[in-house]
C-alpha cells in the first residue's frame, strides 16, 4: 500500500501534492462522516499490482470483483495535481461481465441491469479505447428512433439488450483491442488508459489553451460505484453557496435515473434541486425537494460539515442511490469578489478558519471591486469592444466624445461615458463630470489610467479595435457598429469589456462582510492609511472608509 491513500478506509489520506486535491477533498468528507463511497488514490506513475489493493475495497463492501453472487462495480476518476484546467473523463461501471449480470439483474432488475452494460460499454469505448462518443450517441439515437421512443429511460430491457450489442459491434470494429469480460481486466485497462490519454498531445494542448499546466501529473481514483438507476436514483451537482453574493444557498441540477455528467449532457432536462430555486426561476416542473426531501436535507447539512471539515466553501458532484445521496466529487466553490468577502466571514465566524486566515484568502483586488458598481453576473453581455482593464467598477451612460459634453450632460444630470482618443490634462474637467471613461489607445499607466483610479471612475483604456472618429462623431466597432454620441455603452472597467446597452448592476455595499473584514483588518494593521483627495468630498468619502488623513490633494 506504499503511497496509495485511502478515501472513507482505514490508512494514510490522499496527500493533495501526492494524490491530488480532488483526491484530499473526497477524503476529507468521508473522515468527517459523509456518505462518499470507498475508494484508494493511486499516485502518478503507479505500475504496481492493482489486484491487492481491491481487495481492500472488496472487504469494505461484501461484494467481490467479477462475482457471480455480490458483484463489485468501480468507476476510476481522475484527479489533477495542481492548476491542470480540462480533465480526463472517468471510466463508470467497471466490473460487470457475463458471469456478474445474473445477480446484478436479481438485485437491480433486468432492465436497470442492461442499462448498466450498456453504460459501461459506451464509457469503456470512450474513456478507454478512446473511440468518438458520438458513434455510440448516434447509435442510441437509432434506437430511440426504431423504439419510438423519446428518452434513453423509456428502453425495455430488450431494447437495451440490443443497443449493448450495437455498441458492442461499434467496438470490434473501430477499436484495437476488444471489450474484455474480465473485471480485473476492465479496471486494469482504465487505470492504464487514462494517464495515456491526460498526457497525449492534444490533451496537454487543450490544458495549455484553458489556462491550466501542461505539464500537470495525473492520479486516479478507484471507486466504489454509486449507481444512480433505478425509479429512485439519479445523478447531478450542488452549489451550496450562491456564486455572486456567497449566501447560503443550495442550487444545482438533478436527473433522474442518471449517472456521472448526464445532468449535464443535454439527453433529458433536468431538474433543479429545491422548491426555492424553482419559484425563483418561475419554472413549473418538480424539483428533487418534491420527490426526496431527505436527500435535500443531506446535502444542505453536509454544507455546515464540508465547510467545518475543509475550511472553505464547496461544490458537491452527487449521486442518488435508493432515496440516499452519495457524494463523489468536493469542489472548492466559484465565488465573485463579493461572494469571497462574505465566504471568508462567515467561515471565521463559524470558527473554520481564523481571522487571520481570512484576512489573508481575500485578494486585495475584492476589496477594491466591491467599492464599484459591478456587473450582474446574470445579465447578458453584447461585447463590442476589448480593453485593458484601468480602474475597477461598471457604468452605463450615453457615449460623449469632448469633455465639454460630459460637463453640459452632468449639469443635467445625466452620467456619461466619455470616449476619446487618448486623454491629457486638458481632459480633468470632463473625466471629473463623466461617469466613466473610454479611450481608444494608452496603458495601465497612462493619463486616462491614472486618473480615472485616483477619481474612482471605471475606465477603459487600448480599446485597440474600437475607432474613433470625432469629425463625424462616431465610434466604429470592430463588428461593423457605428455608435453616435447619446447611445448608450456599459464600460467594465474591472474586466476591460465595452458593452453595447444598458447592463444591469449590482451596486457597491460596504457594509456586512465588508465592514466586518474591514474592522479585523484594522485591529491587526501597522501602517496608518492616507488618501488622495481633491475636494471636501473627496475627503469625507476617505473618512468614511477610515483613512485616517489626506496624503495628496492636487
Amino acid at each position: 500500500m506504499s503511497g496509495i491513500g485511502v478515501i472513507g478506509l482505514d490508512g494514510p489520506a490522499p496527500d493533495p501534492a501526492r494524490h491530488g486535491e480532488k483526491a484530499a477533498l473526497l477524503a476529507a468528507g468521508a473522515a468527517a462522516g459523509l456518505p462518499v463511497p470507498p475508494a484508494l488514490a493511486l499516485p502518478p506513475g503507479f505500475t504496481g499490482d492493482i489486484a491487492p489493493l481491491l481487495s481492500r475495497l472488496e472487504a469494505a463492501t461484501g461484494a467481490r470483483l467479477g462475482g457471480a453472487e455480490a458483484p463489485l462495480l468501480l468507476s476510476v476518476r481522475p484527479s489533477p495535481i495542481g492548476t491542470a484546467g480540462a480533465q480526463a473523463p472517468a471510466v463508470l461501471d467497471l466490473g460487470l461481465t457475463q458471469a456478474a449480470f445474473p445477480a446484478l439483474a436479481a438485485r437491480l432488475g433486468e432492465r436497470t441491469a442492461r442499462d448498466v452494460h450498456r453504460r459501461l460499454l459506451h464509457s469503456y469505448g470512450t474513456g478507454v479505447l478512446e473511440l468518438e462518443g458520438d458513434d455510440f450517441e448516434y447509435a442510441l439515437h437509432d434506437a430511440l428512433r426504431l423504439a419510438g421512443r423519446e428518452s434513453e429511460t423509456d428502453l425495455d430491457a430488450g431494447q437495451l439488450a440490443a443497443l449493448s450489442k450495437t455498441y458492442l459491434g461499434l467496438i470490434a470494429d473501430e477499436a484495437e483491442e476488444p471489450f474484455p469480460d474480465d473485471a480485473m481486466a476492465q479496471v486494469a485497462g482504465a487505470v492504464a488508459a487514462l494517464p495515456r490519454i491526460w498526457n497525449s498531445r492534444r490533451a496537454r494542448l487543450r490544458r495549455q489553451a484553458l489556462g491550466g499546466d501542461p505539464d500537470a501529473p495525473l492520479a486516479l481514483i478507484i471507486q466504489v460505484m454509486a449507481l444512480g438507476l433505478g425509479p429512485r436514483g439519479g445523478a447531478g451537482f450542488a452549489d451550496l453557496r450562491d456564486e455572486a453574493t456567497g449566501r447560503r444557498a443550495l442550487s444545482g441540477r438533478y436527473l433522474p435515473d442518471a449517472q456521472g455528467d448526464d445532468a449535464l449532457m443535454g439527453l433529458r432536462t433536468p431538474m433543479v434541486l429545491t422548491t426555492a430555486e424553482r419559484d425563483a426561476m418561475g419554472l413549473s416542473g418538480a424539483a428533487l425537494e418534491d420527490r426526496e426531501p431527505d436527500a435535500i436535507a443531506a446535502l444542505r447539512a453536509a454544507a455546515d460539515v464540508l465547510e467545518n471539515a475543509i475550511g472553505d466553501a464547496v461544490s458537491l458532484e452527487f449521486t442518488i442511490e435508493d432515496g440516499a445521496p452519495k457524494i463523489l466529487e468536493v469542489k472548492r466553490a466559484r465565488r465573485s469578489a463579493r461572494a469571497a468577502i462574505r465566504i471568508a466571514v462567515d467561515l471565521a465566524e463559524a470558527g473554520a478558519i481564523t481571522r487571520h486566515a481570512a484576512l489573508m484568502r481575500v485578494d486585495p483586488g475584492h476589496l477594491e471591486e466591491q467599492l464599484h458598481p459591478a456587473i450582474d453576473p446574470d445579465a447578458p453581455r453584447k461585447v463590442v469592444g476589448q480593453g485593458l482593464p484601468a480602474s475597477p467598477g461598471a457604468v452605463s451612460g450615453p457615449l460623449v466624445f469632448t469633455p465639454d459634453a460630459a460637463e453640459v450632460a452632468e449639469a443635467r444630470g445625466v452620467q456619461t461615458i466619455l470616449a476619446l482618443i487618448e486623454t491629457s490634462p486638458e481632459d480633468i474637467r470632463g473625466m471629473h463630470a463623466a461617469g466613466g471613461v473610454l479611450t481608444v489607445r494608452g496603458g495601465m499607466t497612462s493619463h486616462a489610467a491614472v486618473v480615472a483610479r485616483g477619481l474612482g471612475k471605471p475606465c477603459i483604456v487600448g480599446a485597440r479595435d474600437l475607432s474613433l472618429d470625432r469629425a463625424d462623431g462616431t465610434l466604429r466597432t470592430a463588428d461593423g457598429r457605428n455608435l453616435q454620441q447619446g447611445d448608450i455603452v456599459t464600460v467594465d472597467g474591472t474586466t476591460g469589456q465595452v458593452l453595447a446597452g444598458e447592463v444591469a448592476m449590482i451596486q457597491p455595499e460596504t457594509s456586512g462582510a465588508f465592514a466586518t473584514l474591514m474592522g479585523w483588518a484594522d485591529e491587526v494593521r501597522r501602517l496608518g492609511v492616507r488618501a488622495n483627495a481633491d475636494t471636501g468630498e473627496d475627503a469625507a468619502t476617505a473618512r468614511g472608509f477610515g483613512a485616517c488623513g489626506i496624503g495628496l490633494c492636487r
